[in-house]
């Protein structure tokens, strides 16, 4: 979480932003703890599952589910410096 949270500092991210993908990447990180999955070696089948997990549990609006998918994104491709995925 550290290295999240001090690269959107480098990428100057805003106050707001940082608050809001600190919050979803928990919500994330403890989803598939409670799995007993690393996120680092989770599959994009995974990702969408979480997703959908988020709209039929939580009902989500369509703008949350955007700023989810790109607090994850930033993780895999900002900070463990993965390739850009697209996310349906």
């Amino acid at each position: 979480m550290k290295s999240f949270l001090d690269k959107l500092e480098v990428k100057r991210y805003s106050l707001n932003t940082i608050k809001g993908y600190k919050s979803m990447f928990y919500d994330f990180l403890h989803f598939f703890n409670d799995k007993n999955k690393d996120i680092d070696f989770i599959s994009k089948e995974d990702i969408n599952l979480y997703q959908l997990h988020l709209i039929k549990s939580k009902n989500i609006s369509e703008s949350y589910q955007n700023q989810s998918i790109n607090a994850i994104k930033f993780y895999y491709e900002s900070v463990k410096g993965l390739r850009r995925e697209i996310y349906d």
